[in-house]
């Protein structure tokens, strides 16, 4: 299948980070991979009794795709775009009735032209973002936490607690923060079970976070009627096939030619920098707080 180029650029221009996470969210669900797994006749929907909302799986499913033998900048181009951003380009076949004047002809195409535009402005998108506080570093943070407990799942060592977990993940941003190098101890017991717990909620939140988006809710931390549990074997397996170089419908060289995946690397560059100036901003703030501080203390006291 040959990718339009014009389109793939226009694709580009769309992406976000948050619509590649939403794609990862899904392919981590679990419901998500039960409506696949019954798509592709692997499972009856018998065998799906007491999971209530599969219903609304399956129809985010047929809208959304196989989303498991592919990866996001292929997904996106193809069709994730068209989904979000709601039929941006269509194709009109117009005959010409060259008999006719031509003014009235270029009138009457552009009737037909206008007509698509009110029709697209009446329609709204098949799928939306949610606009709420949830931030895209905790949407990125559980996604890593998640990968760093399936990693840890298949190994036949002694499964890494909680604890060591969220420092091997990189997304540990507390006072509370222990290396995972860092020896179990009777003087850090308090730490070690603050970010057990802690670990625990991350994951937590990061499955609502996927069975959401599989009924089309992303990003959402509202309770799901949902009982299934990850898959950690399954997630493992996904991060295998993303670490492929040939994705269909591309070619090797395609994938590293892509515009959405350049777009991608771009939008993470900008993301990084910015990181970089909060923390800067931070360090240079932090003294001037902190003298503030103290003079209006010692005001006080007179």
């Amino acid at each position: 299948m040959n990718i339009n180029k014009k389109t793939s650029q226009n694709a580009a221009d769309l992406v976000s980070l948050e619509y590649e996470l939403f794609f990862k969210y899904l392919r981590v669900s679990p419901s998500f991979q039960l409506a696949h797994a019954i798509r592709r006749r692997e499972k009856s929907k018998s065998s799906a009794k007491g999971v209530m909302h599969l219903s609304q799986v399956m129809k985010i499913y047929d809208i959304v795709g196989d989303v498991f033998n592919t990866n996001f900048p292929a997904w996106w181009e193809t069709k994730g775009h068209l989904l979000f951003a709601g039929k941006e380009f269509i194709f009109l076949s117009i005959k010409l009735d060259l008999i006719k004047d031509k003014r009235s002809e270029l009138a009457r195409i552009k009737n037909i032209i206008d007509s698509q535009y009110e029709k697209h402005l009446r329609q709204d998108s098949f799928l939306q973002l949610q606009k709420n506080k949830i931030r895209y570093q905790t949407l990125e943070d559980r996604m890593q936490l998640l990968e760093a407990k399936a990693c840890d799942f298949i190994h036949d060592s002694p499964k890494t607690p909680g604890w060591k977990l969220l420092d091997i993940a990189e997304v540990i941003n507390t006072k509370h923060s222990l290396r995972y190098r860092v020896k179990k101890t009777s003087l850090n017991t308090y730490e070690r079970s603050y970010l057990t717990m802690l670990s625990s909620r991350h994951l937590n939140e990061a499955l609502l976070l996927a069975e959401n988006a599989a009924l089309g809710k992303f990003p959402c931390l509202d309770k799901n009627p949902s009982s299934l549990k990850f898959d950690l074997w399954r997630v493992s397996e996904l991060e295998g096939i993303e670490a492929r170089t040939n994705y269909f419908p591309y070619t090797s060289r395609q994938h590293q030619e892509s515009p959405t995946l350049k777009r991608l690397a771009l939008l993470r560059l900008e993301m990084s920098e910015k990181s970089e100036i909060k923390e800067k901003v931070k360090k240079v703030r932090a003294p001037i707080v902190k003298f503030y501080k103290e003079y209006k203390s010692m005001r006080n006291l007179k």
